[in-house]
């Protein structure tokens, strides 16, 4: 691979990319494989950074394991184990893995406030710009939730299947 991860920080200015621009990022100017792009884009979407982790630590380690980071799951159970209308949490977080938004009244919404602060999404408005949510899923709502990224749709969406079985 003819990349340097080293530096990766200094040149970082959002934290996630579209999953078009993360396949040719790693293809075109990381040198990676394209099964092994589709992989990780599957597992990190377009989180780069937790996704060039992912890679520092197969190369420095030669062993080729792309795991979610433990600090996701962490912040969902945290969520999880709110004390506040946890039937509703449930609802919002499998929405959150399933669709990758869920609307909102207001931007001081209790759970999505919750979600907020453990990180594991974030709110979101709608002022007619284009934010790449289709206008169906807004429902007539001028807030909404989305995740903070691929990484953490999956960790909620494992940690709900499990609870389910």
């Amino acid at each position: 691979m003819n990349f340097n991860l080293v530096d990766i920080r200094m040149y970082i200015y959002t934290v996630d990319i579209s999953p078009k621009n993360m396949f040719a990022l790693l293809t075109e100017e990381w040198g990676v494989h394209e099964k092994l792009a589709v992989a990780l884009i599957s597992m990190y979407g377009g989180h780069i950074l937790n996704l060039a982790d992912a890679l520092r630590k197969a190369i420095t380690t030669n062993t080729p394991r792309y795991v979610l980071h433990a600090v996701l799951y962490e912040c969902v159970y945290r969520c999880l184990s709110w004390d506040g209308n946890k039937k509703l949490m449930r609802k919002t977080l499998q929405t959150l893995a399933e669709k990758g938004f869920y609307p909102i009244h207001s931007r001081n919404d209790t759970v999505a406030e919750i979600i907020s602060l453990y990180n594991v999404g974030g709110v979101v408005i709608n002022e007619g710009i284009n934010t790449g949510i289709p206008e169906e899923f807004w429902r007539k709502h001028r807030y909404g939730l989305v995740p903070a990224g691929q990484s953490i749709r999956l960790v909620i969406a494992s940690i709900l299947s499990e609870e389910m079985s």
